[in-house]
């Protein structure tokens, strides 16, 4: 699939007005660019998003956290665990608003246990 045609759906879901249909096509497409090599224009399109739909007033909005994981996750093979760890928890944090709490803690227990360890 090429980079208009992604981009495309993209812009689907944002004149559609759906932040979290937003949300999911961003968090493939920023998958799809990280399998291709393009994790630089990954992280870029995460936080084009973020900065487009995240917060407002310091409030986050609900979608916000699905895009923050990949985002968090980027960051972290990128070796910028500060940053990872601050986006992943945000994620985290955010998740709870959808009450997926067990899920996100069973996450959280991995991570702590070394798999997905983030040390600062």
């Amino acid at each position: 699939m090429g980079k208009k045609k992604r981009k495309g759906k993209l812009d689907v879901a944002k004149e559609a007005g759906q932040p979290m249909a937003v949300a999911l096509a961003t968090t493939a497409l920023a998958s799809g660019l990280h399998d291709t090599g393009a994790r630089p224009e990954a992280e870029a399109l995460c936080r084009r998003v973020l900065e487009e739909y995240g917060d407002t007033r310091d409030r986050p909005q609900p979608m916000a956290w699905f895009v923050r994981m990949p985002l968090g996750l980027l960051r972290y093979e990128a070796n910028d665990l500060v940053e990872a760890r601050r986006e992943l928890e945000r994620g985290f944090e955010g998740a709870g608003v959808f009450g997926l709490n067990r899920q996100m803690s069973a996450m959280r227990q991995r991570q702590h246990s070394g798999f997905f360890a983030l040390h600062t």
